[in-house]
């Protein structure tokens, strides 16, 4: 079976500080997943990379085993 996500040596970073360090991860259809953890621990950061959000500094995130196309976030605009 393949999994739905998987994360291959994951890292993201911050000026230089390393805030996310996921070295492997797979989530099977029909998973659960639960997130804890402290303030500042990475968890919306892993979400963002969950949800190909964002992309990592380093490393590969794949959807149904191919790699994703990160494209840069386009800012919302409200009318008024």
């Amino acid at each position: 079976m393949i999994p739905i996500v998987e994360m291959e040596d994951v890292q993201y970073r911050v000026q230089n500080k390393v805030i996310l360090d996921i070295p492997t991860f797979e989530l099977y259809e029909g998973d659960f997943l639960g997130i804890m953890g402290p303030n500042g621990a990475g968890k919306s950061t892993f979400l963002k990379q969950l949800a190909f959000l964002d992309s990592p500094s380093e490393g590969a995130v794949l959807y149904r085993a191919r790699a994703v196309e990160h494209r840069p976030r386009q800012h919302c605009h409200h009318r008024d």
